[in-house]
């Protein structure tokens, strides 16, 4: 497709009304009914470099960046940035939690719990093994799975919560790597 330039995509989404979104070098392409729409920085875009899409319950798209995060809703962009408290600006991971918590996972700022408007890092000085978070995988049990550059960390939900709200100070879960019988200990890339 000539307009995406030769750039690489990065990452691809459906929605729930069957749009497809596509993260690009450079922007975001929104593709529904044979058309395509496409969003950079002079759109309110906090980046134009996307690493990552999702769509949350209320049907705002959210997209993670090498500058932040971008939420679009009606319309319009909203930013997270270092600025306005994410721990890093290099966004490759957002998850949502039932009760509309989203997780947001860094490249070099670690974990970042948005609950009500508020953000939290949680970080390797907590106990994170990684502030480089290249994926969470959330398994049945409610016990995230972190992959980073130094294996995989495993940990529940529980344990992220009461780091977030300081009722704890150090996070305790298992750390997987070579040793446990990966052929490398770095989980990086984003994938």
């Amino acid at each position: 497709v000539p307009q995406f330039g030769a750039g690489p995509i990065n990452s691809l989404f459906f929605d729930r009304q069957n749009t497809l979104w596509i993260g690009s070098d450079n922007g975001l392409w929104k593709y529904v009914n044979g058309q395509f729409a496409h969003f950079t920085t002079s759109d309110g875009l906090v980046a134009d470099n996307i690493r990552f899409i999702t769509q949350t319950q209320d049907d705002t798209i959210w997209i993670g960046t090498i500058g932040g995060v971008s939420k679009f809703k009606d319309g319009k962009f909203e930013n997270i940035t270092p600025e306005k408290g994410l721990s890093g600006n290099y966004v490759r991971e957002i998850i949502e939690d039932d009760d509309g918590t989203l997780w947001i996972g860094t490249y070099g700022g670690g974990i970042n719990r948005l609950r009500d408007g508020k953000l939290q890092a949680i970080t390797a000085s907590q106990g994170l093994k990684d502030n480089f978070v290249s994926r969470i995988l959330v398994d049945n049990d409610g016990k995230f799975w972190v992959l980073g550059n130094l294996g995989i960390f495993a940990v529940s939900r529980d344990e992220l919560n009461a780091v977030a709200d300081q009722t704890k100070q150090f996070l305790v879960g298992a750390v997987y790597g070579m040793f446990d019988g990966m052929k490398s200990s770095e989980a990086s890339g984003g994938h």
